[in-house]
């Protein structure tokens, strides 16, 4: 929101659309900011007032784990760009379109799916319905793997002209266009790999394993950013759009691994409380 505000006042009423359209993108988060008060303060009854009864030990950690995940995310795009930069000339914005062209169904079907799926899973893991969040962790894991790879299909098979429409009638050579298809292939097949594991962050963190998410967003940033060190190297921008799909890989592995752990842990610690191997668990999670 300051971002969109200092954007507002610093574009001149002489440049046209573009002012236009940055006073749109203010009122845009203008509005959204009131009506999530307005839902916040329960004036539409969207939101009823609860109590406060926190454990503000237990929501600091997992507010800041949870945040910190958020920023190893946020950060994606910004070093895909930062290595871009190193490439030569035109490379940084052909990342850039690349980039907002897969998020565009990440975020509308990807995101907003799995806001919906956490919400549910909440739900379930507060009324301690185990049984019956396991199985709709399956079923939603299914769902957003099927959804994505069609998404993933379709993408493959319009890129082409969804670039020639996008860009194809203004002064953008067509080997740049070319170019573009060929980076929004390695980039738009991590879209499985994303919305499986966007099911699994929300799954952790309705079960308020945040630091089960920071991990292993923390070990796939790791991936990600040594995949982008290579491109850079290779001077090789099909790498750098790749790295994201080994960030998704990696951040898949990570944790399926530390959710089997966790169980392990749960088990060891029913056998025996004090054993040894329980406590070393303990630790590594």
């Amino acid at each position: 929101f300051p971002v969109t505000i200092q954007k507002f006042l610093a574009i001149p009423p002489e440049l046209g659309y573009l002012y236009l359209m940055a006073v749109g993108i203010f009122c845009g988060a203008l509005i959204r900011i009131i009506c999530q008060v307005v839902s916040l303060r329960g004036v539409l009854g969207i939101a009823k007032s609860h109590p406060l009864n926190l454990n503000w030990i237990s929501f600091a950690k997992n507010f800041s784990s949870g945040l910190l995940s958020v920023l190893f995310v946020t950060l994606i795009p910004v070093c895909i760009r930062f290595f871009g930069s190193y490439l030569g000339d035109g490379q940084i914005a052909m990342l850039n379109y690349v980039i907002k062209l897969v998020e565009l169904p990440i975020t509308i079907f990807v995101i907003s799916n799995a806001t919906i799926i956490y919400v549910k899973y909440c739900e379930m893991a507060q009324s301690h319905q185990q049984d019956q969040l396991h199985k709709e962790l399956n079923s939603d894991v299914g769902k957003q793997f099927i959804l994505t790879c069609l998404l993933t299909i379709s993408g493959l098979f319009s890129s082409h002209l969804i670039l020639d429409i996008l860009f194809g009638r203004g002064v953008v050579a067509s080997k740049d266009i070319e170019q573009m298809g060929n980076l929004f292939f390695w980039g738009v097949i991590s879209l499985p790999l994303t919305g499986v594991s966007s099911a699994l962050i929300s799954y952790v963190n309705a079960i308020e394993r945040n630091s089960i998410a920071l991990k292993a967003n923390f070990l796939g940033f790791s991936f990600f950013i040594a995949t982008c060190l290579l491109g850079q190297k290779l001077e090789s921008s099909k790498i750098i759009i790749f790295a994201n799909c080994m960030l998704m890989l990696s951040l898949l592995l990570m944790l399926s691994l530390l959710l089997m752990l966790s169980l392990l842990l749960l088990l060891l610690l029913l056998l025996s409380s004090s054993s040894s191997s329980s406590l070393l668990l303990l630790l590594l999670l």
